[in-house]
């Protein structure tokens, strides 16, 4: 039998490292090392991420880094550097950055998730043979990118590179290809997230500890934190810590307030995992890494019949249920500070806590908070889907005066959202609601299944189908889709809405005491709500309860003497309008 050597594969290889790093930390260490996690996070990994790049491992300032596709891996080492060109503008330079990247196509070794070989180390010369802010090529990557389009190049000939038996012919990208565009694509990225560097806040998903004594489960221990890391990104509220940076500290002694300093990050979420038997149990934490207080912790117990299910099901409500938390840590940390030092993240958390109070007055508050953000970030694209959000309450909960008005900006800021970030799924969710108020139940239906589908942990995606499946007449399989937003959120801000949807649903399927009992604890989440008083009225009617019907259709009449039953008009069916409108009647309404 031949002897099997070790795992070998053709890859493309990128090697960046910083130019002076000593000097710059010779400097300013605590600085240098702050500026490079903001790169990081606001360049480097949202261009990985774009260019389906790997992080194979940092080394204090050099990444390596690697990509299936060659064309891919110039595209992100040019991104790369017109990011930096165009970020370095605006900075003395003194506190100028500057990376030499090399890129190699080659064949390597795989041991675990690292890389070696030739073809890493002939990546690592090329990059050293570049000039600041330059990017190397070997003959290897140029033979498939020349002729692309992608760039330019120089030919500097073979070389001979250290520890490398044969030449090398080498080529760099032209200056003039590195300068080009950098008022485009790549310096809006960075022009968006380096307004929010310092301000937004960062949280890093460590590895969860294997406390079972049993090696074989340590894959579920690394998936259930590597999961979780994906759904946070998702959120689009805060920066994630890379996995590969968060998994650095895995099997160390560590304590969390020197891992938040070291990585940036305001939060660090830890936990643990034991299996015994057919039994897991994960505790999980959420911590303030400055001072080290716990600001959440969650014990869950599971029977690892199907061991995958059981990874996603923990990683959703992990994710969900430390959201409100993380999001309301923020609002106290936004409410301390000085109205004059107020920044675009300050902002969108102060409106959006006044945007879950769900008033008239609170909404405005929260839409002026939104304005506030976009001024100073006109390409904040969270903002400007809250701030179409506001624009649906005011048309759900009858606040405007304009309804033509309110759907169009309802409709424009959606779509700015979108432009901006096509995966936002809560401006996706507010485009819904401006296809549901227009009669485009349809369109509605398919922007709900494409929320679903990039954010398939997120409630307020399942509420949104649900919606547009019970306005539509589809109330069996709306409860479906509302159940699950019922379980996915359970300490989700809007949840009220969740309940106005199972007791329409209900209602119309002739469940009157299940509709009853929903559009009832949907008031007591949210007494301002406008659609559970009629569903409450309408319920018991159908139940015989008629006193209680007239009492509950009087109160709602003082409280909305002006259009006491508009929803009803969202409802897609005559039928269904018609059925809601004899309960009404049953119950005393007389229209004027």
């Amino acid at each position: 039998m031949a002897r099997q050597g070790p795992e070998r594969r053709l890859t493309t290889i990128l090697v960046a490292d910083v130019v002076g790093f000593s000097r710059l930390t010779e400097l300013d260490e605590e600085g240098t090392l702050a500026r490079l996690r903001q790169l990081r996070t606001a360049l480097i990994d949202p261009s990985l991420a774009e260019h389906r790049g790997r992080m194979v491992k940092t080394t204090g300032d050099g990444l390596l880094i690697e990509f299936s596709s060659v064309v891919d891996a110039l595209r992100c080492a040019i991104a790369i550097q017109r990011g930096m060109l165009a970020h370095n503008a605006a900075l003395a330079p003194e506190r100028r950055m500057e990376f030499r990247i090399g890129v190699n196509l080659g064949d390597v070794v795989v041991e675990g998730e690292d890389l070696l070989g030739d073809g890493v180390n002939i990546a690592a010369r090329l990059e050293s043979l570049s000039e600041p802010s330059g990017i190397c090529i070997a003959e290897s990557v140029w033979r498939f990118v020349e002729g692309k389009g992608e760039a330019t190049f120089e030919d500097m000939g073979e070389r001979l590179l250290k520890n490398i038996a044969r030449p090398i012919r080498v080529f760099k990208v032209a200056a003039a290809s590195l300068a080009a565009n950098t008022e485009g694509a790549v310096a809006s990225l960075v022009h968006a997230n380096t307004a929010l560097l310092g301000t937004r806040p960062s949280i890093a998903v460590l590895a969860f500890t294997n406390v079972s004594g049993d090696a074989e489960q340590e894959y579920f221990s690394d998936g259930i934190a590597e999961d979780i890391t994906t759904a946070l990104a998702r959120l689009r509220w805060f920066n994630v810590i890379s996995r590969n940076s968060s998994f650095a500290y895995k099997g160390r002694a560590h304590d969390v307030r020197e891992i938040g300093r070291e990585l940036g990050a305001r939060y660090v979420l830890e936990g643990s995992v034991r299996k015994s038997g057919c039994v897991v149990r994960i505790n999980a934490q959420l911590v303030e890494a400055s001072t080290g207080g716990h600001l959440w912790a969650e014990r869950y117990d599971r029977s690892l019949t199907d061991i995958f299910a059981v990874q996603d099901q923990i990683t959703t409500c992990i994710g969900n249920a430390i959201a409100p938390e993380l999001l309301k840590a923020e609002g106290d940390r936004a409410e301390h500070r000085e109205p004059a030092s107020v920044d675009a993240w300050d902002a969108i958390i102060r409106g959006y806590w006044h945007f879950h109070r769900i008033n008239k007055e609170d909404n405005g508050r929260a839409r002026d908070y939104f304005e506030r953000a976009l001024t100073l970030d006109p390409r904040y694209s969270h903002a400007w889907s809250l701030l179409a959000q506001t624009h649906s309450w005011d048309l759900l909960c009858q606040w405007t005066d304009d309804i033509a008005r309110s759907l169009a900006e309802l409709k424009r800021t959606a779509e700015q959202a979108l432009r901006l970030d096509d995966e936002d799924t809560v401006a996706q969710v507010a485009l819904g609601c401006f296809a549901i108020l227009v009669g485009q139940f349809g369109r509605a239906r398919e922007l709900a299944q494409e929320a679903i589908r990039l954010n398939p942990g997120a409630p307020h995606t399942y509420w949104s189908l649900a919606w547009a499946l019970t306005t539509s007449g589809s109330h069996a399989d709306a409860l479906v889709a509302i159940r699950r937003a019922l379980e996915l959120g359970p300490k989700e801000p809007l949840r009220f809405n969740f309940y106005t949807v199972v007791a329409c649903a209900e209602y119309f399927l002739g469940h009157y005491p299940q509709g009853l009992a929903a559009a009832v604890r949907s008031l007591e989440l949210n007494p301002n709500a406008v659609f559970p008083p009629a569903l409450r009225i309408a319920c018991l009617a159908e139940l015989g309860r008629l006193e209680e019907a007239r009492e509950a259709l009087q109160a709602h009449l003082r409280a909305r003497p002006g259009r006491p039953f508009a929803p009803i008009r969202y409802l897609a069916n005559r039928e269904d309008r018609e059925r809601f409108f004899a309960s009404l009647l049953k119950a005393g309404y007389s229209p004027s």
